[in-house]
């Protein structure tokens, strides 16, 4: 009996070791009980946890961009030490959402439209007609060339631009054909925020439809 007591007490202190050295190797330990900004960017890595067997681990680190030698350096610390280094190193920084220090993620535009296609309608109605401009549904715009009324008139013919959940579209007649021709795209969040600023913030979108 006292055999197994020693054993087991034995793998507790191992157990007790390895989770230690697993806390300081992801920056644990009385450190990380200080509560930090959740805006700093955080990674999962892997570690050797030194086992002979050659078994990993993962533990979550937080990044920070260390200005030093004339340029950025990603470091991944603890949250701790990521707050240190933009509390006292002037020039330390947080990186861009795409995790670079140096390149800043590409601004999202509509694939669909702009907000200067949109203004441009304006020009599109010959004398004596009016842009109508209507948003039947939610992040749209109807518009057409009217003499007061009654059906689309000049070259413009129909028009309608929208953004809907995961899609944008453009509704156009075709001035040779007079057909109809729908064209819908893909759109990721960003590109969707885009589209919507885009119709937003036209001159033509009226002032009583959803902003």
């Amino acid at each position: 009996m006292a055999r197994s007591a020693r054993q087991m007490s034995r793998l507790i202190l191992v157990a007790a070791v390895a989770a230690a050295l697993t806390a300081l190797s992801c920056g644990g330990g009385m450190q990380e009980s200080v509560t930090g900004p959740t805006a700093i960017p955080e990674v999962e890595i892997a570690y050797d946890t030194g086992d002979t067997g050659g078994l990993t681990a993962s533990c979550v680190k937080s990044q920070v961009c260390h200005y030093a030698d004339g340029k950025y350096n990603l470091l991944q610390v603890s949250r701790w030490a990521a707050i240190a280094h933009l509390a006292h190193h002037r020039r330390d920084r947080k990186p861009y959402a795409n995790g670079s220090c140096t390149t800043p993620p590409p601004v999202a535009t509509c694939p669909c439209f702009s907000a200067e296609d949109l203004a441009g309608l304006q020009g599109q109605c010959p004398a004596g007609l009016t842009l109508a401009v209507s948003c039947p549904v939610q992040y749209s715009v109807q518009a057409f060339c009217s003499a007061g009324g009654g059906a689309p008139r000049g070259n413009l013919g129909y028009f309608e631009a929208k953004v809907g959940a995961g899609y944008c579209q453009t509704t156009s007649t075709d001035p040779v054909s007079g057909d109809t021709v729908t064209v819908q795209k893909p759109v990721t969040n960003a590109e969707y925020g885009a589209c919507k600023t885009a119709l937003v913030g036209s001159p033509v979108y009226p002032a009583s439809c959803p902003r």
